[in-house]
C-alpha cells in the first residue's frame, strides 16, 4: 500500500462531485471523522462551490479534478459526479497512488470497473464503493441467517422497490425542502451522463442486495425497461449459479407517497423477508414461531465514509470493495443491454 501522507495524524481527503448528495452524507461524514482532513472539494459552480466549501470549512476548492489533484497532497479521493464520470476520474486518481471511494454505480462498463480493480492492486490502493447493503445493519443480519444455513439452500429469491425518484431526473418539480445544502443538479435525467434511468441509479443498490448476501454468481440476466435510456419501471430476471432465480421489480414512478420495499429470500428450510423502511428482517421457519427484528435492534455499523478510512488504515478490507462493485456493475451492464435487444445476455460475455 502507498505510504500515507498524512496531516496532524490524519488522511488528507478531496472530494470531487461537491453536490446535493455530497452534501447529504459524505461531506458531513468526512468532516465529522476524527482520522480525516478534508483538504479540498470540486465543483464546476463556483458560487456553489464557495458556498459549499464556505459552510464545510473547506480551504482548498477547485472547478477541475485535475487542478485539485496536481495541487494538493491528497491520501484519498471521494468521487461523487455523474456515473459517466466516474471511471475516468478514478483511474486518473488511482495512478497517482490515491485510495479511492467512488458512489454507486462504480461504473457503467464491466470492463472499467475491472480495469480499475485491477489498477488499484497494481498501486496498492484501496477501492471502495458506496453501496448501501454492504453497510446496512439490516442487511449483516439477513446475510448471517442466510449464509449459516438457516433457511437452508436458496430456491428463488424476489425484490420489489416502489417509490418515486422522478424529482431528481427533471420528470417532476423538486419538493420546495430537501436536505441538502444545494438542489440535485438533475443530471440523472441526462443519459449521457447517467448512463440509464432508475434501476442503474436504486437497483444498484438492490443487485448489491442480491450478491453481497447470498454469495452466488450471477450467469444470465433478462430485462425488460419502459424506456432503455431513462427507465422509471424495470423487471430483471437474474439467473444464479444453480439455476436459482431471482427477480427484480423496480418502479421508480409510483403515484403512492411512501417508499415499499420487500425483499424475499426463499429457502428450502423456510423464507426470509426484508420490509422497510424502516427496515425489518422476518424469519419464518415452518414449525417454529416468525421470528421480526427490527432494524432499531440491530448494532450500528461504520458507513461508506468510515469503512473506507478503516480499510486505507489497514484494519480490515473494506465492506463493499471494489471487486463487488464491479459484480454488481457486470450485472447492471447485462440489464440494459438485454432491454435494448430483448435477448437474455450471458455475464460471462461482459
Amino acid at each position: 500500500m502507498p505510504g500515507t501522507r498524512k496531516m496532524g495524524g490524519q488522511i488528507r481527503v478531496g472530494l470531487v462531485g461537491a453536490g446535493w448528495f455530497a452534501t447529504r452524507r459524505h461531506l458531513p461524514d468526512l468532516k465529522a471523522h476524527s482520522d480525516v482532513h478534508l483538504a479540498a472539494i470540486c465543483r464546476r459552480d463556483e458560487a456553489k462551490l464557495n458556498h459549499i466549501a464556505d459552510h464545510f470549512g473547506v480551504s482548498g476548492r477547485y472547478q477541475a479534478f485535475e487542478r485539485m489533484l496536481s495541487s494538493e497532497d491528497l491520501d484519498a479521493v471521494v468521487i461523487a459526479t455523474p456515473h459517466s464520470l466516474h471511471y475516468a476520474q478514478a483511474e486518473l486518481a488511482l495512478q497517482k497512488s490515491l485510495h479511492v471511494l467512488l458512489e454507486k454505480p462504480m461504473t457503467l462498463r464491466a470492463s472499467e470497473a475491472d480495469a480499475l480493480v485491477t489498477l488499484a492492486t497494481r498501486k496498492g490502493c484501496v477501492v471502495s464503493v458506496a453501496l448501501n447493503p454492504p453497510h446496512w445493519r439490516h442487511t449483516h443480519h439477513a446475510r448471517s441467517i442466510i449464509r449459516d444455513g438457516t433457511i437452508g439452500d436458496l430456491e428463488a429469491i424476489s425484490q420489489h422497490w416502489v417509490g418515486n425518484s422522478e424529482s431528481v431526473f427533471g420528470l417532476s418539480p423538486l419538493p420546495e425542502k430537501m436536505p441538502g445544502l444545494v438542489k440535485p443538479s438533475l443530471y440523472r435525467g441526462d443519459h449521457s451522463l447517467s448512463g440509464g434511468g432508475h434501476l442503474m441509479d436504486t437497483g444498484s443498490h438492490l443487485i448489491s442486495e442480491l450478491i453481497w448476501l447470498t454469495g452466488m454468481t450471477a450467469e444470465t440476466v433478462f430485462a425488460q425497461m419502459d424506456d432503455t435510456k431513462l427507465d422509471m419501471r424495470s423487471v430483471v430476471q437474474v439467473s444464479f449459479e444453480g439455476g436459482v432465480p431471482a427477480n427484480i421489480i423496480c418502479i421508480g414512478n409510483s403515484t403512492f407517497d411512501h417508499r415499499r420495499i420487500k425483499n424475499v429470500y426463499y429457502g428450502s428450510k423456510g423464507t426470509l423477508t426484508i420490509e422497510g423502511m424502516p427496515f425489518s428482517v422476518v424469519l419464518d421457519l415452518p414449525g417454529e414461531q416468525i421470528l421480526t427484528v427490527s432494524e432499531a435492534e440491530m448494532a450500528d455499523l461504520p458507513g461508506p465514509v468510515a469503512d473506507f478510512i478503516q480499510a486505507i488504515q489497514g484494519g480490515h478490507e473494506s465492506a463493499s470493495t471494489g471487486r463487488h462493485g464491479a459484480r454488481v456493475v457486470r450485472i447492471m451492464e447485462a440489464a440494459y443491454r438485454s432491454a435494448e435487444c430483448g435477448k437474455r445476455i450471458e455475464i460471462g460475455s461482459l
